[in-house]
């Protein structure tokens, strides 16, 4: 933790056994003699006014080294790779969604060519708006301010482990399994639940007739 060369131009105006510039910061030292009724009054603000530049010197360090870990544990989960994977899903399944509604309206080649160009200067827009370089910096602030340097420290120790690395490699693989776990699952509930639906409807439709006979 550095400190500033006026803080440490004052400290060493303490006496030697409460501070020693050469190791850690003398914070701890000036925080003595700033009790100490040995120490004159215009010294002690002298003091004061030393600690105060010291802390904000202190808190930046601490802060630097705080998100360059976080950014050392983001490469390590390969962010950067997922968002872009994400972002190619999405494209993909909304130009499907689009050409299947194309397909239905017998839309001509001349107007498919234009939607084309126009999803993908809107996708490409979106991209540059959500893509990892532009987000770098708020996913940082996101796990710095969640989680405390030492558990910072413990999740990088993790991620470097064989079982973390393997866990980072088979994520996106798992996260795939899972989604076509869960479509198929949904497939088999779609009979249920529009016979649910049906009924409510049926439901509702003879409460709102009963409602206008009575009015």
């Amino acid at each position: 933790m550095p400190i500033a060369p006026g803080c440490l131009f004052l400290c060493r105006e303490l006496p030697r056994r409460q501070i020693n510039s050469t190791r850690k910061p003398a914070t701890g030292g000036i925080l003595m003699a700033l009790c100490s009724p040995l120490v004159p009054p215009m010294k002690r603000l002298a003091l004061l006014f030393c600690l105060l530049l010291c802390l904000p010197l202190a808190a930046r360090a601490d802060d630097a080294t705080k998100r360059a870990k976080v950014q050392e544990m983001l490469d390590l989960q390969h962010l950067d790779r997922t968002m872009d994977q994400i972002m190619k899903v999405l494209e993909t399944q909304a130009t499907a969604a689009t050409n299947a509604k194309l397909n239905g309206r017998h839309a001509t080649p001349e107007q498919k060519a234009r939607i084309d160009a126009f999803q993908k200067q809107l996708f490409d827009y979106i991209g540059s708006q959500v893509s990892w370089e532009s987000m770098r910096s708020d996913y940082i602030d996101l796990y710095a301010q969640t989680f405390t340097e030492d558990e910072i420290d413990g999740m990088l120790t993790f991620y470097k482990s064989p079982a973390g690395a393997a866990m980072i490699a088979k994520t996106p693989e798992l996260a795939a399994k899972a989604g076509l776990l869960g479509a198929k699952r949904m497939l088999t509930l779609k009979p249920e639940i529009q016979k649910m639906v049906d009924d409510f409807a049926s439901t509702e439709g003879k409460q709102n007739s009963n409602a206008v006979d009575t009015n």
